[in-house]
C-alpha cells in the first residue's frame, strides 16, 4: 500500500513540475525586463541623490551651523551687558546691536568683540544711549592704539571721568571723550610710549591729581610724554607724576619764604597752580650752574622728601620740551579717526573687515531661526513636563513604542536597496525554473533549494511597494509566481512532517544522553564525599589521642581543668557524627 502510494506521489509530483517550469519561465521574462528599469532607476536616484548632497545639502547645513554659532557668540556677550543695563526696550536693543554689526564691518573688531564693550561701557556708568554714542568712539581708540577694545573701553571711560569731563549730557560727553582720545594717540606720535601705557599712567591717579587742581589733559600728557623720554612710562609714569604735582604744592605752602628766596612760583595771583613748565623752568633757573650736591641740598630746603626729588628731577630740564608736547596736543583734533583710518588700509585689516560682513550675515540670517528654535524649546519643555507626570507604566509604554519607531529606519533602508538589488531576484527564479527537474528528481535536492525557493518568494513579496511603476508585467508575473508557488506548498507539507519528526528524535536522543551524563556526575560526586568524609573522620580521631594525651599529662602535675574536658567531648561528638556521615555515603 506504502510502495502505491509513493508511486502516485511520483507521477503527480512529475506532472505539476512540468506545469511549475512552465510558470517560472513567463514569469522569469517579465521580472527580466523589469528588474532591468528598476535597477537603472535606482542607480539614477543614487547619482542624483549624492550630487545633491554634495553641491546643496552639505552647503546649506554647514551655512546653518555657521550661523547659528556666530549668532550664539554675539547673542551670548549682548545678554551679558544687557544684564547690567536694567530694563532695555526691545527696540533698543535691536538697535544696539545693528550698531555692532555695522561697526564690526569698519574696522577690526568683531560684532561679538563690540557687543561685549557695552558690558564696560555700563560697568563705567555710562547708560544705554551714552553707551550707544560712546562705541564708535572707543571703537576706533582701540584701534589706533593697538590693544583689546576692552582694555581700551575702560581705560578711555575711566580717563574721562577721572578728569571730571563727564557732564551727564550725550552730545557733550562724546565731545569730551572724542578730545581725550585724541590726546592721547597724539602723545603715541610725540614720545616714546604706547597709547596703552599714556592711559594707564593718566588712569593711576593723575588724572584725579589734575582735576583736583584744574588742569587739563593736554598739559598731564605733555608731563607724561616728558616722564617717557625719561623711560618711565605707564602706571610708573602716572604715579610719579601725580607725586611731584602734590608735593610742590605741599612744599611752597610749608616752606612759602625758602620758594620766595630761591624765585620759585607754583601758584599764581589767583592761588592757582601755574603751569607745569613754568614751575619747572624757575627751577631750573635756580639750578643752573649747581652741582648735583647742591641741587639736593636746595630740594631738602625747599622741602622735598628723597622720593618726591627723584621724581621731579627727572623732570628738571625738560621744561622747554613739555612746552613742545602741550601745543602739539592742544592741536590732537582727529588724531585718533586718522590713524584708524590709515591701519585700514592694510590687507591684514581690509581682509578681517571683509570676514566681518559674512559674519554680520550670518548672525542676521540666523535671526530668522530663532523663533523656530525658540518654538521647538518650548515644545520639548512641554513634552519633557509632560513624561514627567506620567506614571511608570504609561512611561514603560511609551518606551516601547519608541522601540518599534527606532526600527522602522533600519526596516526602510532594507526596503530601499531592493530597488538595487531586484535584478539579483530575477537571476534566482531563473535559477529555480532551471533546476526544476533536479529538485523534483531526489529528496536530497529538494531539502537543499527549499530555503532559496522560499527566500526569493519573499524578496518578490517585499518588493510590492516598489513596483507600481511598472504594474502591468508585474502583476501578470505575481499571477503566474503564485501558483507555482502553491504547487511547492504540497510538497512543502511533507517535507515539514518529516523533518519534525526527525528533530522530535534527535531531541530525544540528546535528552537521554544528558541523562546519562548527569548519572554519572552524581556516582563522581558521591565518590568524591565518601573520601573527603575518611579524611575528617581521621582528623577527628587524632585529635581525641592529642586530648586524652593532655589531659593524662595535665592531670599528673595537678593543672587540669574542664576546658580540655570541654574539648573532648566536642571531639568525640563530632567524631560520631562523621562516622555516621560516611557510612551513609557507603551505602
Amino acid at each position: 500500500m506504502a510502495n502505491q502510494n509513493i508511486g502516485i506521489l511520483s507521477v503527480i509530483l512529475g506532472v505539476d513540475t512540468r506545469q511549475f517550469e512552465r510558470k517560472l519561465r513567463r514569469a522569469k521574462n517579465d521580472l527580466e525586463s523589469f528588474a532591468m528599469y528598476a535597477k537603472a532607476t535606482g542607480e539614477r536616484m543614487s547619482r542624483v541623490g549624492r550630487k545633491l548632497s554634495v553641491a546643496v545639502t552639505a552647503p546649506i547645513v554647514a551655512a546653518a551651523a555657521f550661523s547659528m554659532r556666530e549668532y550664539m557668540k554675539f547673542n551670548q556677550a549682548m545678554t551679558e551687558s544687557l544684564a547690567i543695563m536694567g530694563n532695555v526696550s526691545a527696540v533698543t536693543t535691536k538697535q544696539m546691536e545693528m550698531l555692532a554689526l555695522t561697526l564690526s564691518t569698519k574696522g577690526v573688531y568683531s560684532a561679538e568683540e563690540l557687543a561685549r564693550a557695552y558690558y564696560f561701557l555700563a560697568s563705567a556708568g555710562f547708560n544705554v544711549e551714552e553707551s550707544m554714542g560712546m562705541l564708535p568712539i572707543v571703537a576706533r581708540f582701540a584701534q589706533a592704539g593697538m590693544f583689546t577694545l576692552t582694555h581700551a573701553t575702560s581705560l578711555l571711560s575711566d580717563a574721562t571721568k577721572a578728569l571730571g569731563l563727564y557732564t551727564g549730557e550725550a552730545v557733550v560727553d562724546q565731545e569730551n571723550m572724542i578730545r581725550v582720545s585724541d590726546v592721547l594717540v597724539k602723545a603715541n606720535t610725540l614720545a616714546n610710549a604706547s597709547v596703552a601705557q599714556f592711559s594707564e599712567a593718566l588712569t593711576n591717579r593723575f588724572a584725579a591729581a589734575l582735576r583736583v587742581v584744574n588742569k587739563d589733559v593736554e598739559e598731564g600728557a605733555a608731563v607724561l610724554a616728558a616722564f617717557a623720554e625719561q623711560g618711565r612710562k605707564g602706571e610708573e609714569a602716572g604715579l610719579a607724576a601725580s607725586i611731584v604735582l602734590r608735593d610742590l604744592q605741599r612744599a611752597a605752602l610749608k616752606n612759602s619764604q625758602a620758594f620766595k628766596n630761591y624765585g620759585i612760583t607754583v601758584f599764581d595771583a589767583y592761588g592757582k597752580v601755574r603751569n607745569m613748565a613754568d614751575i619747572l623752568e624757575d627751577i631750573e633757573v635756580r639750578f643752573k650752574g649747581m652741582s648735583a650736591e647742591a641741587r639736593k641740598s636746595t630740594l631738602m630746603l625747599l622741602g622735598f622728601q628723597e622720593r618726591s626729588q627723584l621724581n621731579l628731577l627727572n623732570l628738571i630740564g625738560m621744561s622747554s620740551r613739555i612746552r613742545e608736547f602741550e601745543a602739539e596736543l592742544r592741536n590732537a583734533a582727529g588724531t585718533t579717526q586718522a590713524v584708524a583710518d590709515k591701519q585700514m588700509l592694510s590687507l591684514q585689516n581690509r581682509l578681517k573687515a571683509v570676514w566681518h560682513e559674512v559674519q554680520k550675515a550670518a548672525i542676521l540670517f540666523a535671526e530668522v531661526l530663532v523663533p523656530a528654535i525658540d518654538k521647538i524649546a518650548k515644545k520639548i519643555t512641554q513634552f519633557a513636563e509632560w513624561i514627567s507626570s506620567l506614571t511608570t507604566e504609561q512611561k514603560l509604554w511609551i518606551a516601547g513604542i519608541a522601540a518599534i519607531a527606532a526600527a522602522a529606519g533600519p526596516l526602510l533602508v532594507v526596503l530601499g536597496s531592493l530597488v538595487t538589488v531586484l535584478s539579483g531576484v530575477t537571476a534566482a527564479l531563473g535559477a529555480i525554473a532551471g533546476a526544476g527537474g533536479l529538485v523534483l528528481g531526489g529528496g536530497t535536492a529538494l531539502a537543499a533549494m527549499l530555503p532559496v525557493i522560499v527566500v526569493a518568494l519573499a524578496a518578490v513579496s517585499a518588493a510590492l511597494i516598489l513596483l507600481t511603476v511598472h504594474q502591468v508585467a508585474y502583476a501578470r508575473a505575481i499571477d503566474q509566481t503564485a501558483e507555482a508557488q502553491a504547487i511547492w506548498e504540497q510538497i512543502l507539507d511533507t517535507k515539514q512532517q518529516q523533518k519534525q519528526l526527525t528533530d522530535l528524535g534527535n531531541k530525544l536522543g540528546s535528552i537521554e544522553k544528558r541523562m546519562e551524563g548527569l548519572k554519572e556526575d552524581s556516582l563522581t560526586y558521591k565518590r568524591l564525599e565518601l573520601e573527603r568524609g575518611k579524611v575528617l573522620l581521621s582528623q577527628e580521631g587524632q585529635r581525641i589521642l592529642r586530648l586524652q594525651k593532655m589531659r593524662t599529662e595535665l592531670a599528673a602535675t595537678g593543672k587540669y581543668n574542664g576546658y580540655i574536658e570541654k574539648s573532648g567531648a566536642d571531639a568525640a561528638n563530632k567524631y560520631t557524627e562523621q562516622k555516621k556521615a560516611v557510612t551513609t555515603l557507603a551505602a
